[in-house]
Parts: structure tokens; C-alpha cells; sequence
């Protein structure tokens, strides 16, 4: 039984470091300020710097779908960013060849 629990938990703890970043507020500093970004589990996405305003046209986009497979991320306009790096406290993304670090806020 304990094998069976054990083998249990490693599955859980292997499928939620994945989506790490899912449900989490990062931020990014920039020359021009603090950007925001976030991905939340019910589908909704948000990207915007200190100001409230929106980071490149992330106000035309409200969701995303992330493939795990893949590691990728597809924004409601089809736009693709890479998922280069998530864990409990980074976040790096590919956004069109240019790679953004995030921090966990």
C-alpha cells in the first residue's frame, strides 16, 4: 500500500510542475518600468506594466490554452510563446525569439 501512495504522489508532484507558472503573478523589470504578467486557471491571461497599461497588444488577447506536451502557450489572437523555464520562483518565456525573464511577485 505504501508503494502504491508513494508512487501516487510522485505522479502528482511530476504533473503539477508542469503548469507551475498556471495561477501565478509574475513580474519583469524593464528599462521603462515593471511589467506584469499572469495566467490564471480558468483560461484568462493578463500582460501589463506598473501603470495598469497594456504590454504590447495584451489587451486584444483575454485567454490562453497551454499545451504541456509542447511547452507551449497560444494566446487567444494565436500568438505562441515558449515556455522556456518555469519553477516555484522563474519564469522564462519566448516570446518571438526574444526571451523574458519573470519573477514571482
Amino acid at each position: 500500500m505504501k508503494k502504491y501512495i508513494c508512487i501516487l504522489l510522485l505522479l502528482l508532484c511530476s504533473c503539477s510542475k508542469n503548469t507551475s507558472f498556471i495561477g501565478k503573478h509574475y513580474i519583469r523589470y524593464t528599462d521603462y518600468g515593471i511589467e506584469n504578467i499572469c495566467f490564471l486557471e480558468n483560461g484568462q491571461f493578463s500582460y501589463y506594466d506598473d501603470a495598469g497599461e497594456p504590454v504590447d497588444d495584451s489587451d486584444l488577447i483575454n485567454s490562453y490554452t497551454y499545451d504541456s506536451d509542447t511547452q507551449c502557450i497560444t494566446l487567444s489572437d494565436k500568438t505562441v510563446i515558449k515556455v522556456i523555464k518555469s519553477n516555484r520562483n522563474e519564469l522564462i518565456l519566448d516570446f518571438n525569439g526574444e526571451k523574458r525573464l519573470f519573477k514571482l511577485k
